[in-house]
């Protein structure tokens, strides 16, 4: 058995998704957690920083059907949080 990668990426995408984070809890001035996403291939993984602390979720694979409908609802509530601060 040997391992592959779903396609070739360059790139570090947790490094990335947590610099962007970080801008964005220093631009927002809160204590507000931050939430983030990053996809390699058919896996989503999902991101909460509060504070100077961070957690990334286990892999949601979207080829499956479970997993597609854990993403979706997981997107959804993501939606419904950043609604309710625009309206703060």
């Amino acid at each position: 058995m040997r391992y592959k990668r779903e396609k070739k990426y360059s790139g570090d995408p947790i490094g990335q998704m947590l610099g962007g984070m970080l801008i964005g809890q220093a631009k927002n001035n809160n204590e507000k957690p931050i939430y983030g996403c990053y996809v390699q291939g058919r896996f989503w993984f999902f991101s909460i920083l509060e504070g100077n602390q961070y957690v990334i979720s286990q892999s949601f694979d979207s080829s499956q059907w479970d997993d597609a409908q854990q993403i979706i609802f997981i997107l959804r509530k993501i939606k419904e949080i950043i609604l309710e601060r625009l309206m703060d």
